[in-house]
């Protein structure tokens, strides 16, 4: 029943509402509702359960549907008039507007926070950068370029910012991550972010404006992203229509890139093309050179051997130079232009010998006297230039430079300030006492008591943890010491140094110089055994001592120059082709350390010394020269150019080579039979009367004198035969460089 009157009434309704159209419902309308209404209510009251409390839910929702059925009784009731369609629809356009406004005014002022954020910190980095630079400086000249410097970029760096922002997850990422420039109508989520270093960051910003890229580039510096920094800057070293105001900002902040981290020593080559390019559009600013030529000087160091090396040792020797001249030249500049002008003197193909060296020394010596410390690097350049010199010089000249040389390593132990180099000086202490016994050339009993005088004197250093540099330069000793003395004492020396080496690469096993240290003491231990031997014992430092560091070769000259050693020593102990591969692979791997001022000297050796086990004659004349210039006091090294120049038919040379052998205290054995072949290849050509007279007047001097060997046991002339005097001459250059 009650069904039926339901539906009745909301048939009538909408009948009701159908015929009428949108008019207002009438009175009895009303009243026919609301009976309607009345009945429905007493249906659910009877159909309810019994009563319960209501609960706090419950109420709740009962104020809500009291509330929601109070707004809807106005509309129920007819009193509420529904607006037109087209008013609704101008009011929610309207309302949409409105609500895009307050978006947008939104984000305008939080990009305006995140300016003034940014803006702020790079404030306190340009600050912060300014403090390190000062703290850093060598001296007051020198500091007073690098304040000005950092003040210019501090100015840049605190110029308004413009679509600049910076978004840093919350999470690591193992990679960089790429420069990303919003497109129109997206918005990057902001974040702003503290000054403590962050792993990763996102760099949003306007490629179009130089300014930015450069503040950018100095955040990610300052959050430890020196990768990222290096990144934004240089595309931006590429462009025409940059200020030098900003290539002098990222010129800084590349050279700040170098000096912070290893890794990025190509930064150093970046910065000089910055500064480069600001002095030719500003030719008056000729304080530039100093950078240039400091930036150029550290780029040429990390590269190896090779024409841009030498053109950018050129160029650094160059611009240093020029800020020398222009005035205000402190210790720094002084020491810097020295080491300059010194490379370029071992690069070049200069055969003038010690004289080669004479403008290199020049501005070392006017740092020392300006007042740089008795332990700076002025003062190591100077001394090991200084030895250098000697070992090219005979007689009173040589002792005189290596006497200076050694007069300043003593004024550095005695008065130097610096701890942590202390080692490195003792250890160049014992190479100098070492290198003036051999100079001065003393018979086997006086050379013996020289090396114990010279081991009781340093002795005393050796006690408790020592600096490996340190362990090496002992090691040298002893195994100098072991090359004078013949059978198991012999052993026994040198057993001694590869303990002393065992136990130090226990403790520093990554250390380099120890390796290069025990392969040394292997090379010069297997000369004493048979050739089977022997061959077996450099495989084995080659295997152990060598291999495991190969991916380290390119970063260690030392390393690089005793693989080729280990190679050349195993060359002539292999059958015939196999023989030949070792020597080229030798050669290879020589030449370029034949401009290492360090070890030219051997370099140039072993590559004329592979030139003629692979009867390629001819191909190193001027090296030949170079090694006659600058290497008169090595034996070794002066029997493998006379050989050299006996092949190529220069006899005046070969001869020389020969007397100069003779001075530097050649083995007899070895000495005597070549120079006869020389003399009797030059009897026969009139052209060589000049020189002949004397050099047979020397020969015979040597024949008669007593026999003076220099690191190999005493030989019996009657062994060599002829044609055999390559091979022992050749044995005895590989003793000397051991």
């Amino acid at each position: 029943m009650y069904a039926n009157t339901e539906t009745r009434a909301d048939d009538m309704g909408t009948a009701t509402a159908e015929a009428r159209g949108h008019e207002a419902p009438t009175a009895q309308d009303v009243a026919g509702l609301a009976d309607t209404q009345y009945e429905s209510s007493l249906r659910i009251e009877d159909a309810q359960p019994e009563a319960r409390p209501p609960t706090r839910d419950g109420h709740a929702f009962s104020v809500a549907s009291t509330g929601v059925f109070a707004w809807l009784s106005p509309l129920a009731m007819g009193t509420l008039r529904i607006p037109h369609p087209a008013w609704l629809i101008v009011g929610v356009l309207l309302l949409l507007g409105l609500i895009a406004l307050c978006i947008l005014l939104a984000r305008r002022f939080s990009r305006r926070g995140d300016e003034a954020v940014v803006e702020a910190e790079a404030g306190a980095e340009a600050d912060e950068h300014k403090a390190s630079e000062s703290r850093s400086a060598p001296s007051d000249e020198h500091a007073g370029v690098r304040v000005s410097d950092a003040a210019l970029t501090e100015s840049l760096l605190l110029a308004p910012a413009r679509d600049v922002t910076v978004n840093v997850p919350t999470s690591w990422q193992p990679s960089l991550s790429p420069v990303v420039r919003p497109s129109w109508g997206t918005t990057p989520s902001r974040q702003t972010t503290a000054a403590s270093p962050q792993p990763e960051s996102k760099l949003f910003l306007d490629e179009d404006n130089p300014d930015a890229t450069v503040r950018m580039a100095r955040t990610a510096l300052s959050t430890g992203m020196p990768a990222r920094a290096a990144e934004l800057l240089t595309p931006l070293l590429k462009r025409t229509d940059v200020s030098n105001k900003t290539l002098m900002a990222a010129g800084g902040i590349l050279q700040d890139i170098a000096i912070r981290s290893d890794e990025h020593g190509e930064c150093y080559g970046l910065a000089a093309d910055a500064f480069a390019r600001v002095l030719e559009l500003e030719p008056q600013r000729q304080a530039l050179q100093r950078r240039i030529g400091q930036c150029r000087l550290e780029q040429a160091r990390r590269l190896s051997a090779g024409p841009q090396r030498s053109r950018l040792f050129s160029e650094a020797a160059e611009r240093l130079g020029l800020a020398a001249e222009a005035g205000g030249a402190d210790i720094r500049l002084l020491a810097d232009l020295g080491t300059a002008q010194a490379q370029c003197v071992a690069l070049s193909n200069d055969a003038s010998g010690p004289t080669a060296y004479i403008n290199a020394v020049v501005p070392l010596r006017a740092a020392m006297e300006a007042g740089a410390e008795e332990d700076s690097d002025a003062a190591w350049q100077l001394q090991d230039i200084l030895r250098q010199q000697a070992q090219s010089e005979q007689g009173d000249q040589g002792a005189s430079r290596h006497a200076e040389a050694s007069a300043i390593i003593r004024r550095a132990l005695s008065e130097g300030t610096q701890a942590a180099r202390r080692p490195l000086w003792q250890a160049t202490a014992i190479d100098a006492a070492i290198e003036s016994m051999r100079m001065k050339n003393p018979n086997a009993a006086a050379r013996r008591t020289r090396l114990r005088e010279i081991r009781a004197r340093f002795a005393p250093i050796m006690k408790g943890d020592v600096a490996p540099v340190l362990v090496s330069a002992w090691v040298e000793l002893l195994c100098t010491e072991a090359d004078g003395l013949v059978g198991s004492v012999a052993i026994e020396k040198y057993q001694e140094a590869e303990a002393r080496l065992s136990d130090a690469m226990r403790s520093n096993h990554e250390d380099l110089s120890l390796a290069v240290s025990a392969s040394r003491v292997a090379r010069r231990k297997a000369a004493r055994q048979a050739p089977l031997a022997r061959l077996a014992t450099l495989r084995n430092a080659q295997q152990r001592l060598l291999k495991p560091y190969a991916n380290r070769v390119a970063s260690s000259e030392a390393l690089q120059f005793e693989r080729v050693a280990n190679t050349i020593e195993q060359a002539p102990l292999l059958r015939m082709q196999a023989s030949r591969e070792m020597y080229a692979q030798a050669l290879e791997w020589a030449e370029p350390l034949a401009h290492s001022p360090r070890h030219e000297a051997k370099a140039m050796q072993y590559c004329l010394d592979a030139t003629l086990a692979l009867d390629a004659v001819g191909e190193h004349d001027l090296m030949a020269d170079r090694l006659l210039g600058r290497a008169r006091a090595d034996a070794g090294a002066m029997l493998v150019v006379a050989r050299y120049f006996l092949e190529r038919g220069n006899l005046a040379k070969a001869a020389e080579s020969c007397e100069a052998a003779w001075r530097s205290g050649a083995p007899k054995s070895v000495l005597v039979p070549l120079w006869q072949n020389v003399v009797d290849a030059a009897a026969s050509n009139p052209v060589s009367a000049a020189w002949l007279d004397g050099s047979c007047k020397h020969l015979v001097q040597a024949r008669n004198a007593e026999g003076h060997v220099i690191g190999v046991g005493a030989r019996r002339p009657g062994r060599i035969a002829s044609g055999d005097w390559g091979r022992d001459a050749r044995s005895a250059s590989v003793h000397r460089a051991g």
